[in-house]
């Protein structure tokens, strides 16, 4: 059973950034991403997995969800996304990236994602319920 709502933001010219970025992966990454937003979407207190992370310093404001293929090679990826302040267990989904070593493919993921979250804050856009 769902405890949380996913949804997706949507820019002003109804493009979908995580849904783009969705749909330029191989079907491993895209099967792992939906079984871990169905593990996520299942769990009462995010924090208490491994699954995501509160982002923190010039990032403040953000999460990420984090999940990994073995590979060889292992690949790990981090769809960055927020939590509206009057919305209980509700998380939008702005964008999503790989993380290789220390560094994020796209490399600006974190910031695009910051200025996603403003331009949803100033009332720019849509959000829409992500459907798996």
């Amino acid at each position: 059973m769902a405890l949380w709502r996913i949804r997706a933001y949507h820019l002003e010219n109804r493009s979908c950034p995580i849904e783009d970025w969705y749909e330029a992966q191989d079907e491993d990454v895209q099967a792992e991403f939906d079984a871990t937003l169905t593990t996520l979407g299942a769990t009462v207190d995010w924090t208490d997995t491994w699954q995501f992370k509160v982002l923190t310093r010039n990032h403040t404001g953000l999460g990420e969800i984090r999940f990994k293929l073995q590979g060889p090679p292992v690949r790990r990826f981090r769809p960055v996304g927020i939590w509206p302040p009057v919305v209980e267990r509700e998380f939008i989904l702005l964008l999503g990236c790989e993380k290789r070593g220390h560094v994020y493919v796209p490399h600006d993921a974190f910031t695009l994602a910051l200025d996603y979250k403003r331009r949803l804050e100033a009332g720019t856009g849509e959000v829409y319920d992500y459907l798996l």
